[in-house]
């Protein structure tokens, strides 16, 4: 797998994803979709001896397709076309996942704070949710001025 990128629901679950990569040696695309994630093994077993003997789930637990060369660069072009710009990444991607890193730091030196954790453990803590904090204060700042 030499590039991938996963797309995951709306509803947030991460066992609803669809990931896309490019095999540069077999030089295809591929897609899975992942829709149920059993972490349970003999749910896992018991699904696959349904599968065997032919049950298909009405709603689909998950599925691979793999794009014909046709196919990919068609859809290739489609998304060339609809590519983010860099300040639409940054504002989609980068700065929400920053602002994610700094509400579990915060979250995180809170529960430090109420398990009376060493001195040190709590200043660290503070010092990454301040350093989260300035480093999101400056990509929104640059992000406007693009």
């Amino acid at each position: 797998m030499d590039s991938q990128k996963i797309f995951i629901c709306e509803c947030g679950s991460y066992c609803h994803q669809t990931i896309f990569w490019y095999n540069k040696e077999d030089k295809q695309l591929h897609f899975t979709t992942h829709l149920i994630t059993y972490r349970n093994f003999f749910k896992r077993l018991w699904v696959a001896i349904r599968y065997i003997f032919g049950y298909k789930s009405n709603y689909g637990d998950w599925d691979t397709f793999l794009f014909k060369p046709l196919d990919e660069a068609k859809l290739l072009a489609y998304l060339n076309k609809t590519n983010l710009t860099f300040k639409q990444q940054l504002e989609m991607d980068f700065i929400p996942a920053i602002e994610q890193m700094a509400e579990k730091e915060r979250l995180h030196l809170q529960w430090l704070k109420s398990q009376n954790a060493k001195k040190e453990f709590i200043e660290k803590s503070a010092f990454f949710l301040n350093h989260y904090r300035n480093r999101l204060k400056e990509y929104q700042e640059y992000a406007s001025k693009l």
